[in-house]
């Protein structure tokens, strides 16, 4: 049958998998036995019919010529696992909370940050099999960022998507060994720690919202967010101007090629951070931009005040300029 799924899917065709293929196919596979376990000790799952499927969990695309398939199957059924599970815990934890924040709650326990940071906490990723070069050294530097106080959390990295890809097919392999309560109890389990933070909360979005957003927020059209490599911002901003990386302060480089995260007020630069990638450096400059406005009240109050005043007098200078093209 393998052989033959094989000859099939070169010619495009896609061979049914019945609960006997199924067996078949996973049946005779035996998962590493610590990733095994840990699987176990982390969904609750004590006992898999298939356990090749956890194997399937693990095997990143790049893995090719393995036993069993690439995780990308079970990754699409554990995206709607989880989905249901987060949706439901959150009517069910918190009764009274507007759909609008259960919202933003679902989308913070969703989301690459949450699931890469509880794949790394939990170990999942010592068990990934890849031909991929370049993730040992994205992890290694995903794990520093996460281990880096500065900012604000989770919100200010950028974890490798692989990372919670293995998450969600894990649940995918729950779900589809053990059906829907299985599935279900896999996601509250390994989420837990994530889910009882939240629920000390008491619901609380203050602290689970974006950076971008808060910033929004706070000073609405006063900020622009700058993405540019290394040497551009050595050309557009020159030498005196600093970026923070690590844990200090530098200039910029003329052949650097990390991307670098600006926030800006009013063409005033208030901080610039240089990370490996775009979307790393834009969320950690809003993250340390946003902390130190929250350790300021008084800046917070003084930057939504004239934010407010520019909206009215963006508002009060487009109806005057409607005003005089109807005069016309």
């Amino acid at each position: 049958y393998k052989a033959a799924s094989e000859v099939g899917f070169e010619c495009g065709i896609l061979l049914p998998q019945g609960d006997e293929v199924m067996e078949l196919i996973y049946g005779q596979v035996k998962p590493q036995p610590q990733a095994f376990r840990t699987v176990q000790r982390l969904t609750g799952r004590k006992y898999f019919n298939s356990p090749g499927l956890v194997e399937e969990a693990f095997t990143h695309p790049s893995a090719v010529h393995e036993a069993v398939p690439s995780y990308q199957r079970l990754e699409w059924v554990g995206d709607a696992v989880l989905c249901i599970a987060t949706r439901e815990w959150i009517f069910r934890t918190f009764p009274h909370l507007p759909v609008g924040e259960m919202v933003t709650l679902d989308a913070a326990i969703v989301s690459n940050e949450v699931l890469g940071y509880r794949c790394i906490k939990s170990g999942l990723h010592k068990f990934i099999n890849h031909r991929d070069q370049s993730l040992p050294s994205r992890i290694e530097h995903y794990q520093w960022t996460i281990g880096d106080k500065v900012g604000r959390g989770i919100w200010g990295s950028d974890p490798p998507k692989i990372l919670s890809d293995v998450v969600e097919a894990v649940f995918g392999a729950v779900h589809i060994d053990g059906g829907f309560a299985a599935g279900q109890v896999a996601v509250k389990t390994l989420m837990r720690p994530m889910l009882d933070a939240i629920e000390e909360m008491k619901g609380d979005v203050t602290t689970l919202r974006h950076p971008i957003t808060l910033l929004n927020e706070i000073g609405g059209r006063m900020f622009d967010i700058e993405i540019t490599r290394d040497d551009a911002f050595l050309r557009n901003h020159g030498r005196e101007a600093k970026i923070w990386q690590g844990k200090g302060w530098r200039e910029g480089r003329i052949d650097g090629t990390d991307s670098v995260g600006t926030v800006l007020s009013l063409g005033q630069t208030l901080i610039s951070v240089a990370e490996p990638s775009m979307k790393s450096a834009r969320n950690r400059a809003c993250a340390l931009a946003v902390s130190v406005l929250e350790d300021h009240d008084d800046l917070v109050e003084r930057w939504k005040k004239v934010s407010a005043i520019i909206e009215r007098q963006g508002t009060c200078a487009s109806a005057l300029h409607n005003g005089s093209d109807d005069e016309e």
